[in-house]
């Protein structure tokens, strides 16, 4: 039996990119999540938020995630990873 629809996830900017050896800025971020736009993908994966410390590549994905927010297509869902601690967050 075939499948009639096939569901794609592109996680490249987020997964991809922080195993790489140049560090990206945003502008160039937005350059290839433009690019797999243009390439027909719908539902991309753009970054994650958590500790620049622990994955310096994607520091700046809270001001990618803005200015998709403010410019990003319509057409398009971007998703993020939010990666919870294992221990309890104390706020003050």
């Amino acid at each position: 039996m075939l499948l009639r629809k096939v569901h794609i996830i592109e996680v490249g900017p987020r997964d991809g990119l922080q195993i790489e050896n140049q560090q990206l800025n945003v502008q160039q971020k937005l350059m290839l999540i433009r690019s797999l736009e243009k390439a027909g993908l719908t539902e991309i994966e753009v970054g994650p938020f958590v500790n620049p410390k622990a994955v310096p590549h994607m520091a700046n994905s809270r001001e990618l995630v803005r200015e998709l927010g403010a410019y990003g297509s319509p057409d398009t869902t971007y998703r993020t990873l939010w990666l919870l601690r294992a221990t309890p967050l104390t706020l003050q």
